[in-house]
């Protein structure tokens, strides 16, 4: 009997442990499943988030201040879209999309009660990067295409780098030899899958975020420590970059930027290539926040703006090939104009200057995790769109609820210093 009890005491603990596993396990390469457990989870946040909202007046002013961020930017989102009146996809962008930002305060109050484990965390993320390299591993080597799992190779390169990333982060951490191995060897097999991505704005983040989680640790660790991981880290670096994937996207990308430079004529096939293409719709999107600086044009009004007038802007016809530019600060500048990108940029930056506040504290797992999914979005977001992208939002979404829940509690004085 004392089982059932003992159930029935911890049910709301057991249901969020399992479906928060199972999104993370699932969501890169059985996405559909992910995505599921997400709604769920979400549901269940929501439902506890009514019966405790009063429990946000205790939050840390820059949480609190993060939190006001989300919301407006999710008003303004509704605001510009149903005043310029968007056509197309936009509804479902709006609320299949960006609306589930919305639930990261109640994810956070969830995970602040439940208290998730350390250990299903860390498991989860090395199941996740296991299948991630095995449905990878059948997209790249049997199939002979860039790795994907269940969505676009963009957003699985993005989520499989900051999942290595955090199994970097959990070597550093622990004091259990097992863990460190076993994340150290996870991290390094993440790595591969995204470089199986083939997505080279996810590999330019790789460096940045490597010398994060290197300035936050290496000061701490002894000389001989820091010439060992420092010897490591830079020949996996050096190792990957000779890897025949890399060295293809990468010549392909200098070819395509000096062809790029020397056209002359506006359907030059230069100009739909991919950096071409990238190129034609950044043109398109800056022209379009000018003529639209404070409501944009909407979200899933961009490539109908851009389709409308390619001639006077003189971009090629790639510029309206896809939905968005191909980069969320100019998305958000031409879809939801100035006011719009100012409250992407604070909820980018938000989560990053609340982990620098505790970095003299301790330089535990929550902290630097923060720091890195905070400053990865900001990199993705120069050539992509990760904050419009359905698993990449999802993922964003947990990470940071995760992460902030996990925060220690720190006296309202030096809270309010920090602003």
């Amino acid at each position: 009997m004392w089982i059932f009890d003992n159930i029935r005491k911890n049910s709301l603990n057991y249901v969020t442990g399992l479906l928060l596993a199972i999104v993370l396990i699932c969501l890169p390469a059985y996405t559909e499943i992910g995505k599921k457990a997400f709604y769920l989870l979400a549901f269940l946040s929501l439902i506890f988030f009514i019966k405790n909202f009063r429990d946000l007046k205790q939050l840390d002013p820059i949480i609190k201040l993060f939190f006001v961020v989300i919301a407006v930017n999710f008003i303004w989102t509704l605001f510009t879209f149903y005043l310029n009146d968007s056509p197309g996809r936009g509804s479902n962008f709006v609320w299949n999309r960006q609306f589930f930002i919305l639930f990261i305060p109640p994810l956070y109050l969830l995970f602040r009660h439940v208290k998730i484990p350390f250990y299903l965390l860390w498991s989860s993320v090395v199941v996740s990067v296991l299948l991630a390299a095995y449905v990878g591993h059948q997209d790249t080597l049997i199939e002979g295409q860039r790795a994907r799992g269940g969505m676009h190779p963009i957003l699985f390169g993005s989520i499989m780098l900051c999942e290595a990333i955090y199994l970097l982060v959990v070597s550093f951490t622990r004091d259990e030899l097992w863990i460190k191995v076993l994340s150290f060897c996870g991290f390094v097999l993440g790595v591969v899958v995204v470089i199986w991505s083939q997505s080279r704005g996810v590999w330019a983040a790789m460096p940045v975020l490597l010398a994060l989680v290197s300035f936050v640790f290496f000061r701490k660790v002894p000389v001989n420590i820091k010439l060992i991981l420092f010897v490591a880290i830079t020949g996996l670096v050096i190792v990957l970059t000779q890897h025949p994937i890399v060295q293809q996207k990468l010549n392909t990308t200098f070819t395509n930027i000096e062809r790029y430079q020397t056209a002359e004529h506006i359907n030059d096939s230069s100009r739909s290539s991919s950096i071409g293409t990238r190129f034609e719709m950044w043109k398109a999107g800056w022209q379009i926040f000018l003529e639209n600086p404070v409501l944009g044009v909407g979200v899933g009004g961009y490539d109908q703006a851009a389709k409308e007038n390619a001639k006077r802007y003189g971009v090629n016809e790639s510029a309206y090939w896809f939905y968005h530019p191909h980069n969320q600060y100019i998305s958000a500048l031409s879809t939801k104009g100035f006011i719009g990108f100012i409250l992407l940029f604070a909820m980018l930056v938000l989560p990053f200057y609340l982990a620098k506040s505790r970095w003299q504290e301790n330089d535990d797992e929550p902290i630097v995790m923060i720091a890195v999914i905070s400053l990865a979005y900001m990199i993705f977001s120069l050539s992509d769109v990760p904050l419009e992208g359905k698993a990449t939002i999802i993922f964003y979404t947990i990470a940071v609820a995760v992460f902030v829940s996990n925060l220690k509690s720190k006296p309202d004085s030096d809270c309010a210093a920090n602003l």
